[in-house]
């Protein structure tokens, strides 16, 4: 009789929830607060008084039967919270019609009752445990994947923190950076519209699997870049990928990602030539420090084929107030600029990712505290990289 009760009570609140989020497309009332509330906060004891078939039956009916991708961000373990929001300015722009949701701290039941209403959890570049709570939300999170979700891990330099949520066995990781990555699974949905191979601006996060369960579709040197993992009823996807530049291939990987994972009926996104294009009015991007990086491969000007190709002034050089990156291209390359600190932490970015045509090019250095800086030239795949000082005044 108490359960019967408790199960009419919460179906109750879930009938009037679902009345409020469709009275109009501009309604700001949404399902999964209602429900998270009424579960865990107002009567925490109705979910305690039922099974857990009942409990994933009230609590997965909405998603699972709407139209839109729910998408959650599992920010917890974020490497900072500026990555975490490009990440979701990247999922924002390329599937507009998502409705996502932040996760950053909270009890195991908190984020169970999250998880009930979404399609899709992101887990943006793990790194961090610092209240050790990997552990307990990875269980959270296997259930979750047994009863028909996803769980997508974007790539980390930290791969212990992926063995904290155990999904999927793994014995190694590392970083590199201006590496070719090979689909070795071109068909697969995750890469429509991308080359079969490409070079990221941003860093490549490859692991040695163990999982024996685990499908490689994508390796860098013969260890996987992207591949998944079948658990039950959904999938793992780990994409080892590194997301501070929105640029135009591994950003649509990404979004291809959470459709694949989606219901077809759920999920659609941007047009390919709209992945990942910078405005031209974009002049600058806001500055992240990033993890501490090898720099051993990166080629300095005058010891490669494009240094050669490609002459790079810096002057004056030391300077005071102002100085300038004067470089000439003698037919359409990818560029990005940057400038970073003798410890690695990059403190401007000089020329967004883009796309440039042939052409005589100069670029101002900002005005930065005294002091060794190092002036990061991308072009056409290949890096460049300047010492220029800042004197004293």
């Amino acid at each position: 009789m108490f359960r019967a009760t408790a199960l009419a009570g919460l179906a109750s609140l879930l009938w009037i929830s679902t009345a409020f989020a469709v009275a109009g497309p501009r309604s700001e009332v949404r399902v999964r607060p209602v429900v998270a509330t009424a579960a865990q906060g107002t009567f925490p004891w109705l979910l305690d008084a039922l099974t857990e078939w009942e409990q994933e039956m009230l609590l997965c009916a909405s998603y699972r039967a709407s139209n839109t991708p729910k998408i959650l961000l599992l920010n917890y373990s974020a490497y900072d919270s500026a990555y975490a929001g490009k990440v979701y300015a990247i999922l924002a722009r390329l599937l507009p019609k998502a409705e996502l949701t932040v996760f950053w701290k909270g009890s195991p039941q908190e984020l169970a009752a999250q998880l009930g209403q979404h399609h899709v959890v992101v887990v943006p570049y793990p790194a961090n445990d610092r209240e050790r709570l990997a552990r307990a939300y990875g269980k959270v999170l296997r259930q979750y994947v047994l009863r028909g979700g996803a769980v997508v891990f974007c790539g980390t330099d930290k791969f212990g923190i992926l063995q904290q949520y155990n999904l999927f066995d793994l014995d190694f990781g590392y970083f590199c950076h201006e590496v070719n990555v090979h689909e070795d699974d071109k068909a697969h949905p995750i890469f429509r519209d991308t080359p079969e191979d490409f070079v990221p601006i941003n860093y490549v996060y490859p692991l040695d699997i163990s999982d024996q369960a685990y499908v490689s579709l994508a390796s860098v040197r013969g260890y996987s870049t992207i591949g998944y993992k079948p658990l039950g009823a959904g999938k793992v996807l780990y994409v080892g990928i590194e997301y501070y530049y929105d640029e135009p291939v591994t950003s649509q990987i990404l979004a291809n990602s959470v459709c694949w994972l989606c219901p077809a009926s759920a999920c659609s996104f941007s047009a390919p030539e709209e992945m990942g294009q910078l405005r031209e009015n974009e002049t600058n991007i806001s500055t992240v420090a990033r993890p501490v990086r090898r720099v051993e491969e990166q080629l300095y000007a005058g010891t490669g084929a494009l240094a050669n190709a490609v002459e790079i002034k810096i002057y004056p050089n030391p300077y005071l107030e102002k100085a300038f990156v004067e470089f000439a291209l003698d037919k359409a390359t990818p560029a990005a600029i940057e400038m970073t600190s003798e410890s690695g932490t990059r403190v401007a970015v000089l020329l967004p990712y883009r796309s440039l045509n042939a052409g005589q090019y100069r670029v101002e250095l900002p005005n930065v505290s005294p002091g060794v800086y190092f002036v990061k030239c991308q072009l056409g795949g290949q890096t460049v990289t300047r010492r220029v000082v800042k004197a004293r005044a």
